[in-house]
């Protein structure tokens, strides 16, 4: 790799080439690791949100100064697992902004 390569257009993965998925679900605690938040046995009623943003720590930090944000996670998302809740998550229920 050279210390141009920046420069040069990146080309997405092909799914042969990834990395191989998950075929469960990540573990959830019941205790956020940092915060101590507790997180609800029954969450019907709170509402998911991903954000593709930089630095995962530092974002979630700033996620956490938020007034309404309950709990938040860090990772990486989509690709070509088996389990991916993203897609299956905007395709059954459209996100919407709210200012």
């Amino acid at each position: 790799m050279s210390l141009l390569s920046f420069l040069t257009k990146t080309e997405l993965p092909k799914e042969q080439d990834a990395l191989l998925g998950r075929n469960e679900k990540i573990f959830e605690p019941a205790i956020h690791f940092v915060n101590k938040a507790q997180y609800p046995e029954d969450s019907g009623n709170l509402e998911k949100v991903y954000f593709g943003m930089g630095c995962f720590w530092g974002a979630e930090k700033y996620m956490w100064e938020i007034d309404g944000v309950f709990f938040t996670s860090v990772g990486y998302g989509d690709g070509f697992t088996k389990i991916q809740l993203m897609k299956k998550f905007v395709l059954e229920k459209p996100l919407t902004m709210k200012s």
